[in-house]
C-alpha cells in the first residue's frame, strides 16, 4: 500500500494532502500507519466510516490536520522505537518489520513473547514469520485473538479460525482454544500446519502455502494452482477472490487477500526460508546445496533451472528433458522437486511399490529413495506421484509391480486384483462398510490422507477408492477439488436416471461426496463416508442423495 508516494517519514503535515482516495488492498490501519496517525484520530476525521475493517476502494478519506508530524508511539511487538527487534532472536537472513503487517502495532496481543514462538515455530516448519503473522492478522481481523469468533457463525475459532471438527483432530476443542493464550494456542497453529502441510518440504515456503493450508485444507505453493473453478459453490462463496476472471481461483489470488494486510512487499527483504536440507550430510540423498548429477534438487527462493544446470554441472537442455513434470522451465517455485540424474522420471500408477519400480527400470532400492528425498515414507506412495529414475527410463505405463501389470486393468502388482470398472469400484468400497474413517486412514487399505480430521473424510475416501481401482490416478480430500479433477478427467454430468454404481455423486449443496452403490430405476442408493458416529466422526456407510444432488460419470 503506497499513499500516492507520500510516506509521513519523509513528509511535514504541510505537504500531505488533505484528502486520499483509498486504493485496492488498502487498509486503514496501513493508511494511518503511513500518515504517522492513530487510527482513533483516522476515525474521527471521517464518522462516515461505520466498520474500521470494511473499507471500498474509491472511497475519499479526509486526512486528520496535524498528520505527518511523526507519531507512531511506542510497539507492543514488531520493532522497537529506535528500529531494532523487540521479541526473540533475529531471523534468519534479516528482520521483518512486524509493524507492517495489519493489526500488530500496538496490540496487547501481540507480545515479545508471541513473536519470539512465531519466530521459532516458522524455523521448526520451514517458513518466514512474516507469512504465518500475516495470514493470523487476516483469519483474525488485525485482532490476534485466541477466542476471535467468526463473524458468519461457522463457528471457527482463534488465530487461525479452528473449526470445531479441526479442533477435535487436534486434540482440543474450540473453547479450550479460545481459553488459552496467544501463546498457547500457537502450539496448535504449529500442530494444524504440521497435519496439513509437514515441515521442511517446501509447501510452506511461500504465502500462497501458507495461506491455502488454512483456507483449502491443503498447501498450495504455487501461486497458478487453482483451488476452485467456476460452477462449485466453493467459488460462488469465494468468488470475490477471482480477480482476473477467468472462472478459477487461484492460491495466488486467494493470498493477495492476505497481501492486502500488509504495508508493501510481504516477500521482499525480511527472513529468509530455513534451510531443511541435510545439514553436514554429505551423502547423495540430499537435495539441498551442491548435490552431484545423480540425486535430486528442491527449488529454493531466486533458483532458475540453468543456474540449478550450471551449478550441478548440467546442460540446461538435460536439465529439463530430466524433468518433464515442469511445464514451463522459466517458471519454477520454491519446493519443488528437479531430478538431476538425467535418467527421467515415472508417474505412480495404482497398485506400485518402490520396489516394484526401482526393479522394472532395473535401479537399486535405495538408489531409487535417494533420488526422491520428497517421498517421506518408501511405503506409502500414491498413483499420480512423480519419481525420479537415477539412471533408467522415463514412463508412465507398463509392469512396475512385483507382479502383474500396473495398468487400468487386470492386476496391479502385489495388491491383487484392482477392479476394473464402476463395478469393481463399488465393490471395493462395500469391503469397507462399517470401518471407521480414523482407522481406515491410517491402515494402509486405501490410500487416503492420514492427517484429514475424521469428521471430514468423504473426499479422502471417495477419491482413494477411485484411485485404489484404477479409475483415476490422483488423490484430492475436497468436494470441490475432487468435482473440477474429474471434470477435467473428462467425467460427464449425467441425469440421476443415467447415474451408474460407481459414479461419483455430489450431495448436500456441493459440501458432500459419495459414490452410487446401486441405481434401482431412479432410487438411488450411496455409500461413502459419512458423519454417522455419536462423536460426529464418520463411518463407511450407505447413504442417499439429498440436497442438490448431482452426479459424475466416467468417460
Amino acid at each position: 500500500m503506497s499513499i500516492q508516494g507520500i510516506s509521513a517519514r519523509e513528509h511535514s503535515a504541510a505537504q500531505l494532502p488533505p484528502s486520499y482516495t483509498i486504493q485496492r488492498g488498502d487498509t486503514l490501519s496501513a493508511i494511518a500507519r503511513q500518515l504517522g496517525v492513530g487510527m482513533s484520530e483516522l476515525l474521527s476525521a471521517n464518522p462516515q466510516i461505520h466498520d474500521a475493517n470494511r473499507i471500498y476502494a474509491g472511497d475519499v478519506i479526509e486526512i486528520p490536520r496535524g498528520a505527518g508530524n511523526g507519531g507512531g508511539g511506542t510497539s507492543t511487538g514488531g520493532t522497537s522505537e529506535t528500529g531494532g527487534p523487540t521479541g526473540g532472536s533475529p531471523a534468519p537472513g534479516g528482520r521483518f518489520d512486524y509493524n507492517r503487517i495489519d493489526g500488530v502495532q500496538g496490540n496487547p496481543n501481540v507480545t515479545p513473547a508471541f513473536i519470539s514462538e512465531v519466530e521459532a515455530m516458522a524455523g521448526r516448519l520451514g517458513t518466514k514469520p512474516e507469512y504465518l503473522m500475516a495470514v493470523m492478522s487476516f483469519e483474525t481481523g488485525g485482532s490476534f485473538s485466541p477466542g476471535q469468533k467468526n463473524n458468519a457463525g461457522s463457528g471457527a475459532t482463534g488465530l487461525i479460525q479452528f473449526m470445531p471438527g479441526t479442533a477435535s483432530g487436534l486434540g482440543t476443542s474450540t473453547d479450550a482454544l479460545a481459553r488459552m493464550s496467544p501463546v498457547e494456542q500457537l502450539k496448535y497453529v504449529e500442530k494444524y500446519f504440521q497435519q496439513r502441510a509437514g515441515s521442511g518440504n517446501g509447501n510452506l515456503s511461500t504465502l500462497e502455502g501458507v495461506y491455502t493450508s488454512v483456507l483449502y485444507g491443503s498447501p498450495k505453493s504455487d501461486p497458478n494452482s487453482t483451488l476452485w473453478s467456476s460452477g462449485s459453490n466453493e467459488y460462488r462463496w469465494n468468488s470475490g477472490l477471482d480477480r482476473n476472471g477467468d472462472g478459477r481461483i487461484t492460491a495466488g489470488e486467494a493470498a493477495n487477500a492476505v497481501r492486502g494486510r500488509v504495508d508493501g512487499n510481504i516477500d521482499e527483504g525480511g527472513s529468509a526460508i530455513p534451510d531443511t536440507g541435510n545439514g553436514g550430510n554429505t551423502g547423495n540423498t540430499g537435495n539441498t546445496g551442491n548435490t552431484g548429477v545423480g540425486g535430486g534438487y528442491t527449488v529454493h527462493g531466486g533458483d532458475t533451472m540453468s543456474g540449478i544446470a550450471a551449478e550441478h554441472g548440467m546442460s540446461l537442455s538435460a536439465l529439463i528433458a530430466a524433468n518433464p513434470q515442469i511445464a514451463n522451465p522459466n517458471l519454477i517455485f520454491p519446493g519443488q522437486h528437479l531430478n538431476l540424474s538425467g535418467g527421467g522420471s515415472y508417474t505412480v500408477r495404482s497398485g506400485d511399490t518402490m520396489s516394484g519400480i526401482a526393479a522394472h527400470h532395473g535401479v537399486g532400492l535405495q538408489s531409487l529413495i535417494g533420488a526422491n528425498p520428497q517421498v517421506r515414507n518408501p511405503d506409502l506412495i500414491f498413483p499420480g506421484q512423480n519419481l525420479s529414475l537415477p539412471g533408467g527410463t522415463s514412463g508412465t505405463s507398463g509392469t512396475s509391480g512385483t507382479s502383474g501389470t500396473s495398468g487400468t486393468s487386470g492386476t496391479s502388482g502385489t495388491s491383487g486384483t484392482s477392479g476394473t470398472g464402476n463395478d469393481g469400484v463399488v465393490g471395493l468400497a462395500k469391503r469397507f462398510l462399517g470401518r471407521n474413517a480414523s482407522d481406515l486412514k491410517r491402515s494402509g487399505e486405501l490410500p487416503m490422507e492420514s492427517w484429514v480430521p475424521n469428521d471430514v473424510n468423504c473426499a479422502n475416501f471417495v477419491t482413494a477408492v477411485l484411485q485404489k481401482s484404477g479409475m483415476i490416478n490422483w488423490h484430492d480430500n475436497t468436494v470441490a477439488g475432487t468435482a473440477s479433477r474429474l471434470k477435467a478427467d473428462g467425467w460427464k454430468v449425467v441425469p440421476a436416471s443415467q447415474a451408474r454404481p460407481g459414479d461419483v455423486c455430489i450431495l448436500n449443496y456441493g459440501g458432500h461426496v459419495e459414490l452410487v452403490a446401486s441405481n434401482d430405476n431412479g432410487k438411488i442408493k450411496l455409500i461413502g463416508s459419512n458423519n454417522i458416529n455419536p462423536d460426529g466422526s464418520q463411518q463407511v456407510s450407505y447413504g442417499n442423495p439429498y440436497g442438490n444432488a448431482w452426479y459424475l460419470s466416467p468417460p
